[in-house]
């Protein structure tokens, strides 16, 4: 009975072990997520700036005669497409 309590600390030191690589992983797990949630914002950010860049020079080209814009009914404005000849018509 002696030996069985002699190597007990073999036990204490593998559950020790265990928790301390399951904090670790947990850290690990929210450092990631922390990255990803960074990630996905500055390319939302990106996409914004791109959005409004082109919804500016959009509107520019309207003020200037090159396209015109007609209210959608979402509210958003779009340019309007020429309607000439397709270039996939068969001849």
């Amino acid at each position: 009975m002696a030996e069985v309590l002699g190597n007990s600390w073999i036990v204490v030191a593998a559950l020790s072990l265990a928790g301390v690589l399951a904090m670790l992983y947990t850290l690990a797990s929210v450092i990631r997520n922390q990255s990803y949630v960074h990630d996905l914002q500055v390319n939302v950010a990106r996409l914004r700036t791109q959005y409004y860049a082109k919804l500016k020079a959009l509107q520019e080209a309207a003020q200037s005669g090159e396209v015109e814009l007609s209210p959608t009914s979402a509210g958003v404005k779009q340019a309007s497409k020429p309607h000439g000849p397709s270039s996939h018509a068969k001849h």
